[in-house]
């Protein structure tokens, strides 16, 4: 079910008054994702008071990796950091016209006695005139459920320059 556009903009994204007991998962579609800076990716953190403050603690663990020209590059692990790694691993931002699209899933934020986990694909083309593909899988390990989420490229911020970046629309996806 659509619950909600936006466009991202400025240093990060928060999404607030969004995770419900009526939905299990929701799906995040990043229509033409830019950044504003070269060189970034994106990463989010959680909130489990609506976003007044945001999760840094050490309990984020993400595994991830691009493909460029049929390689794999940019490895990613990360067990135990302050925020997770979500999308576009390397190269990405500013550089003439690199962008691309992305869809993330965040499985049962509002679940006290499970992780919460988030997986992503993204494909994006890269100045080189190249087309790179990343996936990465994470979880929050928390006993708390999560009720928001927020958005945000590792330097710089949200690209807006053109009126089609950063679309974003939200789904929510129902147990039964």
């Amino acid at each position: 079910v659509l619950l909600r556009t936006h466009t991202a903009t400025g240093t990060s994204w928060e999404v607030k008054d969004l995770f419900t007991r009526e939905f299990r998962s929701y799906q995040f579609v990043w229509h033409n994702f830019k950044m504003a800076t070269d060189n970034t990716h994106l990463k989010m953190r959680y909130s489990v008071d609506n976003g007044s403050s945001w999760i840094s603690a050490g309990n984020y663990h993400t595994q991830g990796f691009s493909a460029v020209n049929g390689g794999i590059t940019h490895p990613f692990d990360s067990e135990g950091g302050g925020d997770a790694m979500v999308a576009g691993l390397g190269n990405q931002g500013a550089a003439g016209n690199e962008g691309g699209a992305m869809i993330i899933w965040v499985f049962d934020p509002l679940n006290p006695n499970a992780r919460k986990y988030q997986l992503s694909n993204c494909v994006n083309y890269k100045f080189d005139a190249e087309i790179c593909y990343s996936g990465v899988g994470g979880s929050y390990e928390s006993s708390d459920a999560t009720n928001a989420v927020k958005f945000y490229p590792a330097s710089g911020g949200f690209d807006n320059t053109n009126n089609n970046y950063n679309h974003v629309s939200v789904y929510g996806y129902r147990w039964n």
